[in-house]
């Protein structure tokens, strides 16, 4: 349920940078802080009949007084041979209203860890994707907890060259041990996919 008359927010926000380049090692460390007043949020009226399953009510719009909301965004990307790479990407968020309570859909920590393997024409890559459980909800928005996962992807290509063309055929596996799992902000805690396999060709000429 909206609100014509809700006041609108003001945000103060402050960002801070690091970065590094180097032929071996890349590093990109960003931080920001934001102070939001009059934060527009609907709160969950218990009251009001829900429309669909997954509801626990009615979200009635309002403004609180203040919301606090901090993020560190981290890229690592490590290339210590020719034919061998490392990537790390890194997110967090925190933030928090002015009750001292989690400020709601904010995800948990994610990294995603890559390496990759290129010898002349062929190319390998395993991925390991992890989050952690989100204990930080707001039970007046209808948050509930949301369990750690980690996941395994495996990606590889092989380039022909045919004349003057060239053949990249490319195979992948992501969520290789078929483990259940879904993300904080997914709606209705419907799982993501399952194992999936694809296959892919590219013909240059």
């Amino acid at each position: 349920i909206g609100n014509p008359t809700i006041k609108t927010e003001k945000s103060n926000f402050f960002k801070i940078s690091f970065m590094l380049s180097r032929p071996v090692i890349k590093i990109n460390l960003s931080q920001s802080f934001s102070y939001i007043n009059d934060y527009i949020m609907g709160i969950t009226d218990t009251l009001i009949p829900a429309m669909n399953f997954y509801a626990k009510g009615i979200r009635v719009y309002e403004n609180i007084p203040a919301a606090k909301i901090y993020s560190m965004d981290l890229q690592l990307f490590y290339n210590p041979i020719k034919s061998l790479s490392f990537f790390l990407l890194s997110k967090f968020t925190l933030g928090k209203i002015n009750s001292s309570e989690a400020l709601p859909l904010i995800p948990p920590l994610k990294n995603i860890v890559a390496v990759q393997y290129r010898k002349e024409r062929l190319s390998l890559q395993t991925e390991y994707e992890s989050s952690l459980a989100q204990y930080r909800i707001n039970s007046d928005y209808g948050e509930s907890i949301t369990p750690a996962y980690s996941l395994f992807n495996v990606k590889s290509s092989y380039t022909f060259s045919i004349f003057k063309t060239s053949l990249d055929i490319s195979l992948g596996i992501t969520n290789l041990f078929n483990k259940a799992y879904y993300e904080h902000l997914d709606w209705g805690r419907t799982n993501r996919p399952g194992r999936s396999v694809e296959a892919y060709i590219n013909y240059s000429f």
